[in-house]
């Protein structure tokens, strides 16, 4: 029937740029594992040990994140020091695939070129977003 169309959109609150940084599928693999190791070196064992400590349940700290979940098993004795590092890695770098596979569904999207000079591309995207405003 006719005016059963439901209502009309609305016009987004905000004009944005979104831009997305992505990475060749072995440095982005590279990359984890160097931040991966990065945080355990800088005490975030110790961190999640605190917390236990302090009276945090093993199901509050699983539901913080993949790093605390994984952390707070070793530490709970589920897993060793190693299993935990590989499987960590390992969930860590399927979860960054979904989140590619998420954003990658969005066209607004502007993919940086990170390979060439993102900086730059990033800086005439912005330039042109603002004079078009």
């Amino acid at each position: 029937a006719a005016g059963d169309e439901g209502p009309a959109p609305r016009a987004p609150r905000y004009e944005t740029l979104k831009l997305g940084v992505t990475w060749p599928r072995e440095i982005l693999k590279e990359r984890i594992d160097e931040r991966l190791d990065r945080r355990l070196e800088q005490g975030m064992v110790d961190e999640v040990r605190a917390m236990l400590e302090a009276g945090g349940s093993e199901e509050f700290l699983t539901k913080l994140g993949l790093e605390y979940k994984y952390l707070t098993w070793y530490l709970t004795g589920k897993m060793g020091y190693d299993q935990m590092k590989e499987e960590l890695g390992l969930a860590i770098k399927r979860f960054a695939k979904r989140q590619m596979t998420w954003f990658r569904k969005d066209p607004e999207i502007h993919w940086l070129d990170m390979a060439g000079d993102p900086m730059n591309e990033a800086r005439g995207l912005v330039d042109a977003f603002l004079e078009n405003r």
